[in-house]
């Protein structure tokens, strides 16, 4: 998996200092975002599609957060303010 096809060393760095890390598939266009601690299985996954983000699917997210997430994330910067309130969320 490639961490760097579609995102920006931007959103690659805004979720590093959250906590997380984004690894890209190119075979099918699939973000997995791991815990920073944890690359065994990731938290949730979006998928990428012409530029633009969806939520694909959960793995162990809590379904309190998941239910607030965005279906549709039309570019990185939305991006980043999932992965912010999934780290806020987390948190508390």
């Amino acid at each position: 998996m490639a961490k760097h096809a579609v995102l920006s060393k931007t959103t690659l760095n805004f979720a590093e200092r959250h906590g997380y890390s984004l690894e890209f598939d190119s075979s099918d266009d699939v973000i997995s975002v791991f815990e920073g601690d944890n690359d065994c299985e990731p938290l949730f996954t979006i998928q990428h599609c012409n530029g633009e983000f969806f939520y694909r699917g959960n793995i162990y997210l809590p379904e309190e957060i998941k239910v607030e997430l965005p279906h549709w994330m039309p570019d990185e910067l939305r991006l980043r303010r999932v992965i912010a309130f999934v780290a806020s969320a987390r948190k508390a």
